[in-house]
């Protein structure tokens, strides 16, 4: 064996220890291709996981939509048969006398010692006047609601709507105190506040309606009534009579 034959062969063998890749070019090939079809299996998986977690949360979500639905359509039986039993009773109050009626009119007396009358049957809706305990009105209409039977009452040229509960078929027993004005002049506030506006000035001498007394820090207040105004006055200017 020839020396140059040796060196070609241990040449061959250095370079084959030191990591040379020997594999054919087609099979690397191969390799890489099967390397990435493996990665974009993963991805697709992982996409098809994430796709099942949302199909999950919708499926979910049309469940509680579904039972929504449902409850809206018990509270809406629920609505329609209060509106049917509401019916029956103004068929059947319609159908009986209501004392205190005179001729085809119908009088009602108030039983609060102010009272708000408002634009519609619904205690959030506009005030449209105050009338003052034992005003008498005439019943227009009995509605119910949701917050409980209103009348539709006339005094004068207005017309609104109060709590049934709050008028009474008869004059209410009058329990008003009465009182006298001490200083040559008063002021009647809004509030039994000093800051609150003035309302009203009475005179000395001028009789009112005492309705009751409101303690504070510095003595008490009066609330009063005038000629169908209320409003406040300090208890020491005013003499209660017998």
């Amino acid at each position: 064996m020839s020396r140059t034959f040796i060196l070609i062969l241990l040449t061959a063998t250095l370079y084959g220890c030191a990591g040379v890749d020997n594999t054919p070019p087609m099979e690397k090939r191969v390799d890489d291709l099967t390397i990435l079809l493996v990665r974009h299996q993963k991805v697709i998986a992982e996409m098809a996981e994430r796709q099942q977690a949302i199909e999950t949360k919708l499926s979910a979500n049309e469940k509680s939509i579904e039972r929504l639905a449902v409850k809206s359509e018990e509270v809406l039986e629920k609505t329609n048969t209060l509106a049917e039993k509401a019916l029956e009773l103004v068929e059947q109050r319609e159908s009986k006398l209501v004392e205190g009626g005179d001729g085809l009119r119908i009088y009602a007396y108030v039983r609060p010692l102010l009272l708000n009358v408002r634009k519609d049957a619904d205690p959030r809706s506009d005030v449209v006047t105050q009338l003052v305990h034992n005003s008498r009105v005439s019943i227009e209409e009995e509605v119910f609601t949701i917050n409980g039977t209103w009348r539709k009452v006339r005094y004068q040229n207005t017309e609104g709507y109060v709590k049934s509960s709050l008028l009474s078929r008869k004059p209410v027993m009058q329990l008003d105190k009465r009182g006298r004005v001490s200083p040559p002049v008063l002021n009647i506030r809004e509030k039994p506040d000093h800051q609150s506006p003035v309302i009203m000035k009475l005179k000395g001498g001028e009789d009112l309606a005492l309705l009751k007394e409101i303690k504070d820090s510095k003595g008490f207040w009066w609330q009063i009534r005038k000629d169908g105004r209320i409003g406040y006055a300090r208890g020491r200017y005013i003499k209660v009579l017998p």
